[in-house]
């Protein structure tokens, strides 16, 4: 072998041996980390957790613990209650997540997995900081895609580091206002509410009661008249509308214009009651075209009261009289009036100091006006029957005197054209004198006889040609 044949022998075999040397090197480092601690020390500083800083593109989140009460607020919302357990859930899986797996260190190639830094173009990955009161650091990661085979886990990149892992856990960082805080407000059974009442600044009035316990739907007390509700449904959708009622946003109180504010009233069976104050805030678009910005916005307060209010003057609807006055409900099916009480109280800690913005819909309850439930009463035009006529009326002319029933078969005739009166000299009264109908001709008068030469009565058969019958 030539002197320069072993040289490269010899250095063919060094290299491959630091190659060796170096993937070893990596693959043991690799495996070192694996399956251990995303954050090693985080279980044991968990009580020293003050701040949990969530960044995403829309925004940024700050959750702040009030290390005395253990209360969690969010300063975005002026300091409103923030969960404590979807935030407890949040600390819990990035305690417990480990790494899974070493990926990339390339930042190149960090958009792939979604790990780009918060902010840069295109990047669509979240970052969450733990800080003591202090301001001090306890982790910081920047959490990516989730990975799409096998146990639930993400892309993660440590703060100040390169190298990006596979974590396990639900480390999924969401940017909606739900996601931190308690949006619910209110859950009144539907079958707890009893009455109503909305008024608008024009007086607009919308009275409603639940006319029977039972009743699934309550009825309008303060129809207008020649109107009627109408459906059978129409006043449904205020039975549940203290059911389930959850805010979109919140603020720090802000007073209504008087002149725009809806004022409601929701009266409960067991004498809590409601109150709302509602306005509908519209902003023009920034862009022309588009539709317009609305808010709905509520201040809520609540109250006990022994007596529901006395229902407005006006017309009431059909069969609303026979309508069991509440204030006459025996005092022991009235709830302990201890326990609705601080039930208020309860409700006007969560209400007092902020305005609530509820979903657009919710403003066909609490923007009602009357006219949107009822409509005119139609009355169905019915023929009457047409009555027999009796059988002279069938076959007598229009305006013709129908004749009166003797008790004999024989009918009076005029006397003879031409004679004296009829029956003269044999002692009977002569017949009345008929009229004639109005509109027909006037009959000719009979000629006067010598009173020494009275007519001779001839039987109409023995002259027949004197047109007499």
């Amino acid at each position: 072998m030539s002197k320069t044949s072993l040289l490269l022998a010899t250095a063919t075999v060094i290299l491959g041996g630091s190659a060796y040397m170096l993937e070893s090197s990596r693959t043991s480092k690799t495996s070192a980390g694996t399956n251990e601690a995303l954050f090693p020390d985080l279980k044991s500083q968990m009580t020293s957790v003050a701040q949990v800083v969530i960044q995403t593109g829309n925004g940024t989140w700050t959750l702040d613990q009030d290390m005395e009460s253990k209360e969690w607020s969010l300063a975005e919302r002026d300091g409103y209650a923030a969960s404590s357990a979807k935030i407890g859930t949040l600390l819990g899986s990035l305690a417990r997540s480990k790494r899974l797996q070493q990926k990339t260190s390339n930042p190149d190639l960090y958009g792939d997995l979604g790990l780009q830094d918060v902010g840069a173009d295109g990047s669509n990955s979240s970052q969450v900081s733990l800080h003591t009161s202090d301001g001090t650091t306890l982790a910081s990661a920047i959490v990516g895609r989730s990975r799409t085979q096998g146990t639930e886990a993400h892309y993660v990149r440590l703060a100040g580091e390169a190298a990006t892992w596979t974590a396990s856990g639900n480390l999924r960082l969401n940017d909606s206002l739900s996601d931190w805080v308690k949006t619910s407000m209110l859950e009144l059974p539907a079958t707890r509410l009893s009455m109503v009442e909305i008024l608008h600044p024009d007086g607009n009035t919308v009275y409603l009661q639940r006319a029977q316990e039972a009743d699934p739907n309550l009825t309008i007390m303060n129809l207008p008249q020649g109107s009627e509700a109408s459906s059978e449904w129409v006043t449904s959708r205020f039975t549940s509308a203290l059911t389930g009622l959850s805010f979109e946003d919140v603020q720090k109180r802000m007073d209504l214009d008087p002149i725009q504010v809806v004022k409601s009233s929701f009266r409960t069976s067991d004498g809590l009651v409601i109150q709302v104050a509602c306005q509908l805030e519209t902003t023009e678009p920034e862009v022309p075209g588009t539709a317009p910005t609305e808010r709905l916005l509520v201040n809520l307060s609540a109250a006990f009261e022994e007596l529901p209010a006395t229902p407005n003057e006006g017309p009431l609807a059909p069969g609303s009289e026979a309508l069991i006055d509440l204030g006459d409900t025996p005092e022991e099916e009235i709830d302990d009036s201890a326990k609705i009480q601080e039930e208020a109280a309860q409700l006007n800690q969560a209400f007092t100091g902020w305005t609530f913005v509820l979903p657009a819909h919710r403003r066909n309850v609490f923007l009602c006006r009357l006219d949107e439930l009822v409509q005119p009463i139609v009355v169905e035009q019915i023929a009457e029957p047409v009555e027999e006529a009796s059988a002279l009326q069938d076959v007598a002319p229009p305006g013709d005197p129908v004749p009166e029933e003797s008790g004999s078969s024989v009918v009076d005739l005029p006397p003879a054209e031409g004679t004296g009166d009829e029956g003269a000299g044999s002692g009977e009264d002569p017949a009345p004198e008929e009229t004639a109908p109005e509109g027909s001709a006037p009959e000719e008068a009979a000629p006067e006889l010598p009173a020494s030469d009275p007519p001779k009565t001839e039987s109409p058969t023995e002259n027949p040609g004197n047109g007499q019958l």
